[in-house]
């Protein structure tokens, strides 16, 4: 399953890509909390035999398995490591300035310790 955006170019420049993506509304309330959004991507995202003319349609998708690399780098690593840097900080001394410092010293490992995603997990296809 991937997560999937209908996009309409609106400037090619070469080294930009400038897409308008249409978010859907949430399914709480359904209500119009629906807006574009503008993306700029590097045009090197796209493969060379395939460059959208402006007011074409594209779709942009991305893959569960990227879905879950970004989740996995962007939340629980940092999230991970702030748990951890607490708990081994109150096993070795739980008085509250050292169970904060080992939280934040956790935070910022976990933090070091993700990945960057590229814009290559992105797919893009035309409409």
């Amino acid at each position: 399953m991937s997560l999937t955006y209908p996009a309409i170019v609106t400037d090619t420049t070469s080294q930009m890509l400038h897409l308008s993506v249409e978010r859907s509304a949430c399914g709480a309330c359904r209500s119009g909390c629906k807006e574009s959004v503008t993306l700029q991507l590097p045009s090197d995202v796209l493969e060379s035999s395939y460059l959208p003319a402006v007011g074409a349609g594209v779709e942009v998708s991305m893959s569960l398995r990227e879905q879950t690399n970004l989740l996995l780098n962007s939340l629980m690593l940092p999230m991970a490591g702030f748990v951890l840097g607490s708990c081994l900080a109150t096993w070795i001394d739980p008085s509250d300035p050292v169970v904060v410092m080992g939280a934040l010293v956790g935070f910022l490992a976990g933090v070091v310790v993700c990945k960057r995603a590229s814009f290559k997990a992105l797919s893009f296809k035309p409409v």
